[in-house]
């Protein structure tokens, strides 16, 4: 009985020092987000591009951190990594089955109005224009 009570105790244990990292790593790619955020919005997009690879480092199925991405290396004139990066996002948020993104927006590239989703703002994100990021 007292071998069983050990185990028990060893898994009962495991399990909340997972929960306790798994926590600490949604904060801090949360962190990185809305520090990638704030860097968009002061026009300096080289710093957030770092930002948001950080978050996505830390969790590279971040649907709002890539779409961010994406619009911070768009900014910079990077239109073929910005495409990719869009890309990407666009295929993981239809194989998470639309999760972090909602609703229809509109944004426009090269002079055109294109569609394009707004973000969940439950995954850090909101329905900002496309000269903010979402998050």
């Amino acid at each position: 009985i007292r071998m069983g009570l050990n185990s028990s105790m060893f898994y009962i244990g495991s399990a909340v020092v997972m929960l306790l990292i798994a926590n600490a790593t949604h904060a801090q790619i949360n962190r990185y987000l809305q520090q990638g955020n704030k860097f968009y919005e002061q026009g300096k997009y080289k710093e957030a591009t770092e930002d948001y690879a950080k978050a996505l480092k830390k969790d590279p199925t971040n649907v709002p951190g890539m779409f961010n991405l994406g619009n911070s290396l768009y900014q910079q004139k990077k239109f073929d990594e910005s495409r990719q990066i869009m890309a990407n996002t666009a295929k993981m948020a239809k194989d998470k089955g639309g999760k972090g993104l909602k609703a229809t927006g509109r944004v426009k590239r090269n002079g055109e109005t294109a569609d394009r989703r707004q973000s969940d703002e439950q995954h850090g994100a909101h329905s900002a224009p496309p000269s903010t990021p979402c998050g």
